[in-house]
C-alpha cells in the first residue's frame, strides 16, 4: 500500500509536538530520536491495516456531516478494490483473479481525534469511524477496462482548486500482496473493500489546510471518475 503518506505524517506530527518547545529545531530532533515519530521497518515487510465499519459507507454527492467533537476535516485520497471470487491462502499468481473491480475511497478523518487517539498507539479510533467516514464511488470498474491499474492518475480537488495530485503506481504494497497476506487465515468475502491507505500528499494535513463547512471535495481517478462530497461542519441535525 502507500507508505510515503505515513512517513510525511509521522514527521509533520513531530513537527507539531516541537513546535510550542523554545527550541523546535532541538525538540523535534529529540522527537524524532525517540523513534515514536519514524515508520516502523515492518511497514516495508507487511501490510499494517485496520479493520474500518461496514456500516458507516457515504457515498457519491452525500454529505459528509461532521462530528461535533471535532474541529479538524480531512480528506484521504485513496483507491480500493472490491473482491469477487476468492479462496483461502492464495498466491501472488492467482490474486488477481480475486479482484472485482476498483473504485475511489475518501478516508474521511477528524485529525484531532485521530491524533489524540494516537498516542494510545492502537489506532485512529473515534478520528476514523463516524457516519459517512468511508467514502466510496462513483462506480465500480472493472479489471478488464484497464491496460495497468498501477498506472493512473489521482487527483483531489476542493472547491476545484486541485490541492493534490499522484500516482496509482507509487504503491509499495500491490493490492494482490494484500489479498496473499489476507486470504492466509480467513475468507476473503465478495463485496469486501480493501482500501489502498493515502497517496504521498494526499490529505490536507500533509498539506498544513483544513477542510472549511460548505467545501466541495472531488476525488478523481484516471478511468473510475469523480466521488464528489460536501463537508457540512456543526450544521448537522441533532442526532446525526
Amino acid at each position: 500500500m502507500f507508505i510515503e503518506h505515513m512517513e510525511n505524517g509521522l514527521d509533520k506530527w513531530a513537527r507539531n509536538a516541537a513546535a510550542s518547545d523554545a527550541d523546535p529545531e532541538a525538540a523535534y530532533s529529540a522527537l524524532k530520536a525517540s523513534g515514536k515519530y519514524s515508520l516502523h521497518p515492518v511497514f516495508r515487510e507487511k501490510i499494517i491495516y485496520y479493520n474500518a465499519d461496514h456500516l458507516a459507507i457515504s457515498g457519491p454527492d452525500d454529505n459528509i456531516f461532521w462530528p461535533y467533537a471535532s474541529d479538524y476535516a480531512d480528506f484521504e485520497l485513496e483507491w480500493a478494490i472490491v473482491i469477487g471470487q476468492a479462496e483461502r491462502c492464495m498466491t501472488r499468481d492467482n490474486a488477481k483473479s480475486a479482484i472485482f473491480g476498483y473504485t475511489i475511497y475518501n478516508d474521511w478523518s477528524a485529525r484531532d481525534l485521530q491524533l489524540s487517539f494516537m498516542q494510545a498507539n492502537l489506532g485512529p479510533a473515534e478520528g476514523k469511524d463516524f457516519a459517512g467516514s468511508n467514502g466510496l464511488g462513483p462506480c465500480i470498474v472493472t479489471p478488464d477496462e484497464f491496460e495497468n491499474p498501477y498506472d493512473l492518475k489521482m487527483t483531489a480537488r476542493v472547491n476545484g482548486e486541485v490541492w493534490s495530485e499522484g500516482s496509482t503506481g507509487s504503491m509499495h504494497h500491490r493490492f494482490e500482496d494484500a489479498i496473499v497476506q489476507f486470504s492466509r487465515f480467513e475468507d476473503l468475502v465478495p463485496g469486501e473493500v480493501i482500501g489502498s491507505g493515502t497517496v504521498l500528499r494526499g490529505c490536507g494535513y500533509e498539506l498544513n489546510r483544513r477542510l472549511a463547512d460548505g467545501d466541495v471535495v472531488e476525488l478523481e481517478i484516471e478511468g473510475i471518475g469523480i466521488l464528489r462530497n460536501t463537508v457540512r461542519i456543526k450544521s448537522a441535525p441533532i442526532g446525526r
